[in-house]
């Protein structure tokens, strides 16, 4: 197999940076199309704690999902960056599973 030769390696760094572009706002229509589902006050900011070192971690993603969400949903929305935030949330829905049943 031959080596790279120096344009292939611009050619990947671009491919990268416009899946990671693409990622972002594919998660950020997810979100927002969730969001515009929910019927409360047009008005108030949804938070949504966010795990994850991808999307904390790579410079400029929660900005552009951010603004993708905004735009599909309408409303204002902050994401949260709290350590452990799935596991926390599957604690507090077993929780009130069990509070619903007893």
């Amino acid at each position: 197999m031959k080596g790279l030769y120096p344009n292939d390696y611009a050619i990947m760094e671009a491919a990268s940076a416009r899946l990671r572009y693409r990622s972002a706002q594919c998660v950020g229509t997810m979100i927002g199309s969730a969001v515009s589902l929910d019927p409360g006050d047009p008005f108030d900011e949804i938070k949504i704690p966010i795990e994850g070192s991808f999307f904390w971690g790579t410079p400029g993603y929660e900005i552009i999902a951010r603004k993708e969400a905004i735009r599909y949903s309408g409303r204002p929305i902050r994401f949260l960056q709290i350590p452990n935030a799935g596991i926390l949330g599957a604690a507090g829905h077993v929780f009130n599973m069990l509070y619903e049943n007893s």
